[in-house]
């Protein structure tokens, strides 16, 4: 079998046991949630399932090595947990142009034996696998670079931080890995199928029951990525997936267009300043509205 994603982004780690024990507890019964992990055999068990028909022993053995396949990765890149949580001394936002909800609780690992881990650009084409989609929206003559934001699925800001260069997979790395306790469940990124394996590598024990997701809107452009890493495959069979807005990002970056040409004029930390009084502005307004829609 071959596939352009790394195998635990078809077999979810979550997915592993009752995927291997199709062959080796046949008369064990498949649990239903099943086709929201791993969409495809899922769709092909329920179908088997609702026909009243016996799973064939081949499809049985295909989710047997599949779940064997991704275990074995799984415990070869998780050779570590992940860092302590500890008390770090508070960072100065205004001089370094990081400002998040959430404090930062660990470090960002090195990682000496991945050649390109230190490399300050992610941009080269033989690191991007097959993914034809590529980041094209920076510009490397820009006095702040850029500027990385998490986005909540209501396209509230959970913090930001600028980016003196172009944007990269490590930028949404860092941001997660320094101040989440627990990895989220769900990331929707428009770059998600070379991020997961750039995430998976480095923390795959931290990001093991971690989903990541290309949204709707950029799908498109990646004609020659796999399926598994679809948002709009997994919402077919997974409620929580299909109720959030998988644009939300894509609508908040558009919110910070409007002051896109103002901050390429500032220095650095006039543009940080700008930027955290727009996006208060802005959250403030998402909440206002939300806060109307609850009342009518």
């Amino acid at each position: 079998i071959a596939a352009p994603d790394i195998v635990l982004q078809l077999v979810p780690y979550s997915a592993i046991t009752p995927l291997y024990s199709m062959l080796q507890q046949p008369d064990l019964d498949i649990p239903v949630w099943i086709q929201s992990l791993v969409p495809a055999l899922g769709c092909v068990i329920n179908s088997h399932r609702n026909e009243g028909s016996d799973i064939p022993t081949c499809l049985r053995k295909t989710a047997s090595w599949l779940a064997t396949r991704a275990y074995k990765v799984y415990t070869d890149l998780a050779q570590h947990e992940p860092a302590p949580i500890a008390e770090l001394d508070p960072e100065d936002w205004e001089a370094t142009g990081t400002y998040y909800g959430l404090p930062a609780i660990r470090t960002r690992r090195a990682y000496p034996r991945l050649r390109h881990d230190s490399s300050i650009l992610d941009r080269d084409a033989e690191e991007m696998g097959d993914c034809n989609k590529f980041y094209k929206t920076y510009s490397k003559n820009r006095l702040t670079g850029g500027i990385l934001v998490l986005w909540c699925t209501h396209s509230i800001c959970l913090g930001f931080h600028t980016i003196p260069i172009a944007e990269g997979r490590n930028d949404v790395f860092s941001a997660i890995y320094t101040r989440f306790p627990i990895a989220p469940e769900i990331i929707v990124y428009d770059f998600a199928c070379q991020l997961a394996p750039y995430c998976l590598v480095r923390e795959a024990s931290y990001f093991r029951n971690t989903r990541f997701l290309i949204d709707e809107m950029h799908a498109h452009d990646h004609t020659r990525c796999g399926r598994a890493c679809f948002s709009s495959n997994a919402m077919e069979f997974d409620d929580r997936i299909r109720a959030i807005n998988t644009s939300a990002a894509e609508c908040g970056n558009k919110g910070m267009k409007r002051i896109r040409k103002s901050v390429s004029f500032m220095v650095c930390d006039h543009a940080v300043l700008f930027t955290k009084a727009f996006l208060d502005v802005w959250n403030r307004g998402i909440i206002t509205r939300m806060e109307k829609v609850s009342l009518t």
